[in-house]
């Protein structure tokens, strides 16, 4: 597995926390709730990315059956890993918006439908 395909998760979340962080900066919560997650889910991606590529080196041997099932193995393990970690940055990101949203003075009309907006990334 390459880096930059490892990496790539990261890279397509980070950006709606970084849009997060210029919108709600403001909120201190809000601000360290942002960092945290992309700190923690690009530890997350980094790591599932070196683990894999430690384990399917072959140091420039021909592959054979034990590197095939020790690869497969680790990508298994990684990719659930992987798996888990996205959903959850998904749902944190989905979330961090919401109660921001809802101290505006707004309309509640208004408000459901800046909600929907930001929530219409889950899609």
């Amino acid at each position: 597995m390459n880096w930059i395909g490892g990496l790539t998760p990261w890279f397509s979340k980070a950006p709606i926390l970084f849009v997060y962080l210029r919108l709600f900066g403001i909120k201190r919560w809000l601000r360290w709730s942002c960092y945290i997650t992309l700190v923690v889910y690009w530890v997350a991606c980094l790591t599932q990315t070196a683990m894999i590529s430690a384990a399917c080196d072959s140091h420039g041997k021909p592959g054979n059956v034990e590197l095939f099932l020790r690869c497969f193995n680790t990508s298994s393990k990684a990719g659930l890993a992987s798996g888990i970690m996205g959903i959850v940055s998904d749902v944190i990101i989905l979330i961090l918006p919401l109660p921001v949203i809802y101290q505006l003075r707004l309309a509640p009309r208004k408000r459901v439908g800046l909600a929907a907006v930001f929530m219409a990334g889950i899609v």
